[in-house]
């Protein structure tokens, strides 16, 4: 039986085997370790380097500064807020 960080690896390790086209995430990090959290936000800022697009839910702020090119906020399934990851978010911590 695996973790849930060990299975966030696994399954960011799948999208890099043969790299889609559109990489979808829900939450990707929130499972893991501080190490491999990190690893984990610099193989999806690689994997959209090379031109994968990458749409993702997240809660961590920190991860929407350094990945992020966009951020849209919703509330109650309604859009509250849309644009960069400063406009949105203020200021990275």
């Amino acid at each position: 039986m695996l973790s849930g960080g060990e299975r966030q690896r696994v399954n960011l390790a799948a999208a890099t085997v043969r790299p889609p086209r559109l990489l979808l995430l829900d939450e990707p990090v929130s499972a893991l370790d501080p190490a491999n959290r990190e690893r984990a936000l610099e193989l999806i800022a690689s994997l959209s380097g090379a031109g994968v697009a990458v749409l993702a839910v997240f809660h961590d702020a920190d991860a929407m500064h350094t990945l992020a090119t966009r951020v849209v906020e919703l509330r109650d399934g309604l859009i509250t807020a849309e644009g960069t990851p400063a406009q949105v978010l203020g200021a990275a911590a």
